[in-house]
């Protein structure tokens, strides 16, 4: 009886290891706002046209203690918020691309199939933001060429972010990320970001 006792519990205990995840590979939709006259926006595919974005979102993450682990995150954004042209107005952000690298330690919290995680970390964004200097004007004061210039991203910051993963078949999983970045730099300092995704935990 001891020894049926000792061989179940040890099973019980196999079955635990092999349901305990520790890899988790996502890929998403990315949306993002900065806090001046731009709007919220997705990934621009096609200048005026709305679109289903593409998933420029790419992740792993690591459980590496019973709760906590590491997370890598990658997402490449263009935003194309107003067309070229001389009737732009002065300082006016005309697009924005970049690529955003972040490493972050979460700690998550489990109920029944939903978990809630919390994120913080350090990001890296290279890239830059198209603004409108000055019109050229004919003679007759008509707004004839837009010069503009390009403020470079090349910045690290520091990300804070929650995120809700359920399960919904097998491995497979949703997941809803919102997430605030201060960039240390001189333009766009601050960043608020939204993340749909589909990951798998292996």
């Amino acid at each position: 009886m001891r020894i049926l006792l000792t061989l179940i519990a040890f099973l019980c205990f196999c079955i635990q290891i092999q349901a305990q995840k520790k890899n988790e590979i996502r890929i998403g939709i990315p949306a993002t706002y900065y806090f001046d006259e731009t709007p919220y926006k997705f990934h621009t595919v096609i200048i005026g046209k709305p679109r289903i974005p593409p998933p420029t979102y790419l992740g792993y993450s690591r459980l590496i203690t019973k709760t906590g682990g590491l997370s890598i995150d990658y997402k490449n954004m263009w935003l194309a918020y107003v067309p070229f042209s001389p009737n732009n107005d002065r300082g006016q952000i005309i697009q924005r691309g970049f690529n955003d690298f972040s490493l972050s330690w979460y700690k998550q919290f489990i109920i029944s199939r939903l978990r809630v995680l919390s994120k913080a970390g350090v990001s890296y964004r290279d890239g830059g933001e198209i603004v409108h200097l000055f019109s050229i004007l004919l003679p007759n004061g008509t707004p004839w060429e837009e010069v503009t210039d390009v403020n470079k991203y090349n910045n690290f910051g520091v990300r804070f972010d929650i995120q809700m993963k359920f399960c919904f078949v097998g491995n497979f999983n949703i997941v809803a990320e919102a997430g605030m970045t201060r960039h240390f730099s001189k333009h766009s300092l601050y960043q608020l970001y939204n993340i749909i995704a589909l990951s798998y935990e292996f």
